[in-house]
């Protein structure tokens, strides 16, 4: 597959058109909006598990793509960095894995557990997922509730759009990020705040 960026906020028929190509091309969508309500100890518990799993299996690749030079990993970070030896690019990789293990760290259940629950009202009849997550399509370290529909509730939320990167009041409160998927892949993804967008289109 290849990556496609889009930076440009688009409007009115270029989002209509470009929302409605991935419409039919997808069979779920998600979207997500900023947690911070109350959750089980056993909610928390998996968050934190996928993001440490997450953490780790991507300081591993890096190791990895390092040693193997993986499309000219090893000569990028030389060059960027001047490193002098192995060690020298070990403890830089060691950084990376301690400056997102702070991440991981930042958030406490005591932060949750205390709280009150907004209730959300969405169509039930094409909702397939609710999931508290640290870990999104396009961004990781918040807490994120992300909702995940059958794609025939999607015009309900781009009804609500006013450009690409815009969020959307729908379900009762603020949701952002819409992504796209097919057979479980993720095949557009909208990241609202960072204002980009990641279309995924056949070679």
């Amino acid at each position: 597959m290849k990556e496609r960026y889009i930076e440009t906020n688009l409007k009115k028929q270029e989002l209509a058109d470009l929302l409605k190509d991935y419409q039919k091309r997808s069979d779920q969508f998600s979207i997500v909006r900023y947690y911070e309500e109350y959750m089980s100890l056993e909610e928390y518990e998996q968050m934190q598990l996928e993001l440490k799993t997450y953490i780790i299996q991507a300081h591993e690749k890096r190791l990895l793509d390092y040693q193997n030079n993986q499309d000219g990993y090893r000569d990028e970070l030389n060059q960027l960095f001047h490193f002098v030896n192995e060690d020298e690019a070990a403890d830089y990789f060691d950084d990376l894995l301690n400056q997102e293990m702070d991440i991981y760290d930042n958030c406490q259940y005591c932060e949750f557990e205390h709280q009150t629950q907004k209730s959300l009202s969405f169509p039930k009849d094409y909702f397939i997922e609710r999931k508290l997550t640290r870990i999104t399509p396009v961004t990781i370290g918040p807490v994120f509730e992300m909702l995940t529909f059958s794609i025939e509730a999607l015009d309900i939320v781009t009804s609500k759009m006013k450009k690409l990167f815009s969020t959307y009041q729908v379900f009762g409160d603020e949701f952002e990020d819409l992504c796209f998927y097919k057979d479980g892949e993720v095949i557009f993804k909208i990241c609202s705040h960072e204002e980009f967008a990641i279309a995924y289109e056949d070679m």
